[in-house]
């Protein structure tokens, strides 16, 4: 047992900041490494991909090859995984009594995401590049919502 003065510390950051040092953790939830661990690999294949029709962009003779290149592909799913990363750092932070509400914004930003993926008139293009590099962001980025999606299902308070 901790002595009386640690015990006084530990009741305060209990009552004032709502934390106990001795409550187990809630395991209720998907743990917040292993989602972003999901985006992360879905977004660095992809990444290596716009990296590659990048090169052949710039590989062309065409004037608008380099602008298509540095910012036509790289602005290509920017502004949509900021959310996304945004909610995944809110969830992996999130207190065991905030969980859930994360949890939903998580399931929103990746419903954003898979409404991308399904809609996006670009990115069908890109697999049929002439270039023969191949893009595979639709499948990296759908397999990725529905393996954090599962996840995310799995469990029951969430």
């Amino acid at each position: 047992m901790p002595p009386a003065d640690d015990q006084a510390k530990h009741a305060w950051v209990r009552r004032v900041l709502g934390v106990d040092f001795h409550a187990q953790p809630d395991v209720s939830c998907p743990e917040p490494g292993a989602l972003n661990a999901i985006f992360v690999a879905a977004k660095d294949a992809v990444d290596a991909q716009v990296s590659a029709l990048q090169a052949a962009f710039r590989g062309t003779d065409h004037p608008l090859s380099a602008e298509i290149a540095d910012r036509g592909l790289i602005g290509l799913s920017r502004s949509l995984f900021v959310p996304l990363q945004t909610a995944l750092r809110e969830y992996g932070g999130a207190a065991p009594a905030k969980r859930a509400d994360a949890a939903r914004a998580l399931k929103a930003a990746l419903a954003d995401v898979e409404s991308f993926v399904a809609t996006d008139k670009v990115l069908p293009h890109l697999e049929r590049n002439p270039f023969g590099v191949a893009f595979t962001a639709r499948e990296a980025w759908g397999n990725a919502v529905r393996e954090m999606r599962a996840a995310l299902a799995s469990q029951p308070n969430v």
